[in-house]
């Protein structure tokens, strides 16, 4: 099978349908379809290398679009379900677009990890939420920048992007909590911005995985609480804090253990 048109009256594609179909390589859906449900597996390991996922779907399931050859994609705002693994190891994915209206409350476990080859994600503005391992081993990910209505980035997000160096905020962040290993083995990541949102970060965060010196910049008038060890916390140059809250962010560092003479006033 090279090619699948699926008609209107198509409204759920079953478990594994296409499974392992290695020359399919092109997948069309009639304009007016109705097709509510992509059920687990049912596209993984084809060469599909484009699919325009249609308005009507609200679920894509559980390893949907595994190791398919897929280069763009945008996820409509009308998905509101992804189930975990839903494009995993797609790595011929160069670019991500999230429709604007569209959040990831929905999104299940390493929905585009391993997708080596991704290079840029849009984000919608209407997101309020990165997922767990949404994008972990995206190891050709350099930059990402962080829509100001995310409220939580969930653990492992970003996990082993191997080439990160960059993190954006926008100035008015509502980002709030960073949960476990969020940035775990991003070796490149050392100029760490804090926005002044935030309430909670984990311990990866301040985590020892670097390979050079670091830095991380706290905008907040109180230190973000965190789950850590200062004993942990090495290779790291400088903390930089806002100079009217040094006696703030002493104190609390110094309760977990870390050198507070690292700590200084957050250049100008």
């Amino acid at each position: 099978i090279e090619s699948i048109y699926i008609p209107s009256t198509v409204i759920r594609i079953g478990e594994s349908a296409f499974d392992s179909c290695g020359n399919l390589l092109t997948l069309e859906f009639a304009d007016n379809i109705n097709l509510f449900m992509i059920e687990l597996g049912c596209f993984s390991h084809t060469a599909i290398n484009y699919v325009e996922i249609p308005r009507s779907v609200k679920v894509i399931g559980w390893e949907a679009f595994r190791a398919t050859r897929i280069n763009t994609l945008v996820i409509p705002n009308t998905v509101a379900l992804m189930q975990s693994y839903a494009f995993y190891l797609n790595e011929n994915l160069v670019s991500l677009t999230f429709e604007e209206g569209f959040d990831a409350l929905g999104t299940g476990m390493a929905a585009f990890g391993g997708c080596a080859n991704l290079t840029q994600i849009n984000f919608a503005q209407s997101m309020t939420y990165i997922g767990y391992e949404m994008f972990m081993e995206c190891y050709s990910l350099r930059e990402v920048t962080i829509p100001k209505n995310i409220r939580v980035i969930k653990g492992c997000a970003f996990i082993m992007c191997e080439s990160l160096v960059t993190v954006n905020y926008a100035s008015d962040s509502k980002l709030a909590i960073i949960e476990n290993m969020a940035f775990e083995i991003c070796p490149v990541y050392t100029e760490i911005y804090i926005p002044e949102s935030v309430i909670y970060i984990d311990y990866s965060l301040l985590f020892a995985d670097k390979v050079i010196s670091w830095t991380v910049t706290f905008n907040s008038k109180f230190p973000p609480r965190c789950i850590t060890n200062g004993n942990t916390m090495t290779n790291i140059e400088w903390v930089y804090v806002p100079a009217e809250c040094y006696g703030n962010y002493a104190e609390y560092f110094w309760s977990i253990g870390f050198d507070v003479r690292l700590i200084t006033y957050k250049p100008e």
